[in-house]
C-alpha cells in the first residue's frame, strides 16, 4: 500500500508482538509525516481514516501542530525516552568527523547542555552555529541559539576597582533576556537598587566547624602563625559559621598582638572575656539591684563593652548553671524580650535595667513543688 510516502515499514519496533497490538488480518504501515514526497495531507487523512478497521498506521513526525486534531484523536503518542551523552556524543563525533568540522570541547559540552536528550536538536544546532560562524565553540552555539540559560559571573570587586560600573550595568540590562548574570559581593549595598529590582537573592548558609577548622588550620600553617587551641575555639565562636569573619579576625589579632589566644581574640574584637562573664553572673546572682547595675555599668565604659555582646554570653552560661525550671524558663524568657528591644534600637542603659531586674526577679521565685 504506497500513498506518496517513502518511509514504509511492516513493524513499527522489533520489540513489539504483533499478538498483543493487532488482530489478523490488521496489519501495520509506518508514516513519516516530514517525507518530501507528502503534498496533500488531507488525502493521507482520508487514506488513514478509510482503513482504519483493519490498519494500524505509526505517523513518524517532529512537530505534533502539523497533525490535524482530527487524526490525533485517532492515535495513541508514543514518545521515545531522552539520549544520554554517552550516546550522542559518538554519533556527534562521527558528524564533526565527516563533515570536516571545528568544534571545541566546550563546544561539544554546550551542544550536549542544549540537547536535552534530542539527537535532532544538536545536529539543528551544530548546522546553525557552523553556518554563522564556520567556529563551533560554547559562546558561538549560545550567541547562535539565545540560550535563556548561558551564565556569566561577574565580580563586583572588578567593578568597585575601575569605573566601569555604570557600564557593566547597561551589558546586564541589554542582555537580560538570554543570560543569566550571578554577581558575588561582601555588601549588598554597593549595587544599585536599579539592578538589585532584577536579581534573585541567593544566600549561603553557615559553615559548620568541621568545615572551618581545616581550612583555618591551612592558613595557620602557611602563614606561619602562633596560635593556641582557645584561640581557634574562640574564632570558631565568633564567627558563627563565616569563613570570612574567621580570617578577618585572625589578620587582625595577628596583627595587633603576635601571638592568637582566646583573650586575645576577644580583646581585639571587643568582646567580653570568661572571665568578665564570670563576674557579671556573679554579679546577678550574688549582689543588689544597684551594686550589680554600677558594677556592669562600670565594666562597660572601662573595656567598651556592648550589651548585645553580653546578652549573648550570659545567655550560653546560664544553660551551663543548675536553675530550676520555673527560674529558667523565666530567665530565657525575659532575655528574650531584652534583646529583641535592643534589636530594635531601644535604649541599652534601660535594657540593662530589664536584665538586672529579671535576676533579681527570679531570686524571690520559690522553687516548685
Amino acid at each position: 500500500m504506497h500513498i506518496g510516502l517513502t518511509n514504509r515499514r511492516q513493524l513499527i519496533h522489533p520489540n513489539i508482538e504483533p499478538k498483543k497490538l493487532l488482530k489478523p488480518p490488521d496489519r501495520r504501515v509506518v508514516l513519516n509525516v516530514d517525507d518530501t514526497e507528502v503534498v496533500d495531507v488531507a488525502v493521507v487523512d482520508g487514506i488513514i481514516e478509510k482503513y482504519t478497521e483493519n490498519v494500524r498506521f505509526c505517523i513518524i513526525c517532529n512537530y505534533l501542530s502539523k497533525i490535524i486534531p482530527a487524526l490525533q484523536s485517532r492515535c495513541t503518542r508514543f514518545r521515545f525516552a531522552p539520549l544520554s551523552p554517552t550516546q550522542i556524543l559518538p554519533r556527534l563525533n562521527y558528524v564533526i568527523e565527516q563533515e570536516q568540522l571545528v568544534v571545541s570541547e566546550d563546544g561539544k559540552q554546550a551542544l550536549l547542555t542544549l540537547a536535552n536528550g534530542d539527537m535532532r536538536k544538536v545536529l539543528n544546532v551544530l548546522q546553525s552555529t557552523w553556518l554563522a560562524f564556520k567556529n563551533v565553540t560554547e559562546d558561538n552555539v549560545y550567541t547562535c541559539v539565545g540560550h535563556p540559560l548561558k551564565s556569566d559571573i561577574e565580580n563586583i570587586i572588578k567593578w568597585l576597582l575601575n569605573e566601569t560600573f555604570k557600564t557593566t550595568y547597561n551589558i546586564i540590562e541589554k542582555y537580560t533576556e538570554n543570560v543569566r548574570f550571578c554577581i558575588i559581593c561582601n555588601y549588598l549595598s554597593k549595587i544599585i537598587p536599579a539592578l538589585q529590582s532584577r536579581c534573585t537573592r541567593f544566600r549561603f548558609a553557615p559553615l559548620s566547624p568541621t568545615q572551618i577548622l581545616p581550612r583555618l588550620n591551612y592558613v595557620i600553617e602557611q602563614e606561619q602563625l602562633v596560635v593556641s587551641e582557645d584561640g581557634k575555639q574562640a574564632l570558631l565562636t565568633l564567627a558563627n559559621g563565616d569563613m570570612r569573619k574567621v580570617l578577618n579576625v585572625l589578620q587582625s589579632t595577628w596583627l595587633a598582638f603576635k601571638n592568637v589566644t582566646e583573650d586575645n581574640v576577644y580583646t581585639c574584637v571587643g568582646h567580653p572575656l570568661k572571665s568578665d562573664i564570670e563576674n557579671i553572673i556573679k554579679w546577678l546572682l550574688n549582689e543588689t539591684f544597684k551594686t550589680t547595675y554600677n558594677n556592669i555599668k562600670q565594666l562597660q565604659n572601662l573595656k567598651g563593652l556592648a550589651l548585645p555582646d553580653i546578652l549573648t554570653e550570659v545567655h550560653r552560661y546560664v544553660h551551663r548553671i543548675e536553675f530550676p525550671h520555673n527560674v529558667i524558663i523565666t530567665l530565657l524568657d525575659k532575655m528574650a524580650i531584652i534583646e529583641h528591644r535592643l534589636s530594635v534600637g531601644a535604649d541599652e542603659g534601660i535594657q540593662l535595667t530589664a536584665l538586672v531586674a529579671s535576676f533579681q526577679q527570679v531570686k524571690e521565685l520559690s522553687p516548685p513543688n
